[in-house]
C-alpha cells in the first residue's frame, strides 16, 4: 500500500580455500612421500584437496633432487707396490668399493679397479770350463761367481736376472 522502503541484509559467510606449500630436498634415487603422492624426480608439483568446509586447495609441494655420484677409476701397480686413493691403501689386484658422503650428504661409491703387474726375480746357471766363456743377455762371463742384472719388464716393472757361473778346471795332460 504504501511506498515504504525495505532493505534485506544477505550475510555470506566466505569459507576460505589454501594454497600451502612446502618443500624438500633429497638425494638421487631416493624419494619422498607427501598428501598421498611420491616424489622422485626435481619440480614444483602441486596436489589438490578439499577443505573441511569443500572448498577448492591445493599443496604445492617443491623437490630438489641432489645428485649421487658412481666414479669408477683404474690403476695399474707392479707386484710389491701400492697405490693410496679414496683414503685407502691398494696393493692386491681387484675391485674395490669405497662410500662416501657428498658435500649434500648423499651416498656415493668410488670404484677402484687395481691392476697387478707381475715382477722377476730369474735366474740361470752355467758351468763352463776354465778358459771358456759364456754369453748370457749380451754379457760375456768367465769367471765363477753370482752376478745381477737389474731390467724392466715390458709393463716397466723393475726386475732383476741372476746368473751363477760355475768355472771347472782344466788339466793340461802331459
Amino acid at each position: 500500500k504504501g511506498n515504504c522502503d525495505s532493505t534485506f541484509i544477505t550475510t555470506i559467510k566466505v569459507n576460505p580455500s589454501y594454497q600451502l606449500k612446502d618443500s624438500f630436498t633429497i638425494c638421487q634415487g631416493d624419494s619422498v612421500v607427501k598428501h598421498g603422492k611420491k616424489f622422485k624426480t626435481t619440480g614444483n608439483f602441486s596436489t589438490a584437496f578439499k577443505t573441511n568446509k569443500n572448498c577448492d586447495s591445493s599443496y604445492i609441494t617443491t623437490i630438489k633432487v641432489n645428485p649421487t655420484f658412481s666414479l669408477k677409476d683404474t690403476f695399474t701397480i707392479c707386484n710389491g707396490d701400492s697405490v693410496l686413493k679414496h683414503g685407502k691403501k691398494f696393493k692386491t689386484a681387484g675391485t674395490f668399493t669405497t662410500n662416501f658422503k657428498t658435500n649434500k650428504n648423499c651416498d656415493s661409491i668410488y670404484t677402484t679397479l687395481i691392476r697387478v703387474n707381475p715382477v722377476y726375480n730369474l735366474k740361470d746357471s752355467f758351468t763352463i770350463c776354465g778358459g771358456d766363456s759364456v754369453t748370457v743377455h749380451g754379457k760375456i762371463f768367465k769367471t765363477a761367481g753370482t752376478f745381477s742384472s737389474a731390467f724392466k719388464t715390458k709393463n716397466a716393472c723393475d726386475s732383476i736376472y741372476t746368473t751363477t757361473i760355475k768355472v771347472n778346471p782344466s788339466y793340461k795332460l802331459s
